[in-house]
């Protein structure tokens, strides 16, 4: 077994509300992927986890990225991350409440990697959480992620 199979793939949450970071983590561990689940409390905060990593450190292989938020909303937060060299290669998906197009045109004009509207439903944002995980941590090769069946628990 190589010491890939034994690393996790690391999603960074930046979500300013609480319950929304426990329902993610919920949904996600009833999925069968190996995921450490970062999460960050608004931009402001995703800029200095990802600034404060020394280059030893392996950047999350994804961003899930929530736009309603105090401060800095996620439109500007996506802006300066696919503005920094340092950062703008790290997969990008908008999960949040707005379904207004003006929203989604922005995101995906800024180089949003996806756009997803969080559901109401429980089983609805488990089947979400489960599709992002087959497309993102089961099939899509990046820099710093390549699938390998062995990455799935059985």
């Amino acid at each position: 077994m190589s010491l890939k199979n034994l690393t996790p793939f690391r999603i960074l949450l930046v979500e300013n509300n609480p319950s929304d970071i426990l329902l993610f983590r919920e949904a996600f561990s009833e999925t069968s992927y190996r995921v450490q689940v970062d999460a960050g409390n608004g931009g402001e905060e995703l800029m200095n986890i990802l600034s404060s990593q020394t280059k030893s450190e392996a950047q999350p292989n994804l961003i899930i990225l929530d736009l309603n938020m105090p401060k800095e909303n996620g439109q500007e937060v996506l802006v300066k991350l696919k503005d920094n060299p340092e950062t703008r290669n790290i997969p990008v998906i908008i999960f949040t409440t707005s379904e207004a197009m003006s929203d989604v045109k922005a995101c995906y004009g800024t180089y949003a990697n996806g756009y997803i509207v969080k559901p109401m439903d429980y089983k609805k944002y488990v089947q979400i959480v489960q599709v992002v995980g087959a497309y993102w941590i089961g099939t899509n090769v990046s820099e710093n992620w390549n699938p390998n069946k062995d990455d799935v628990i059985s």
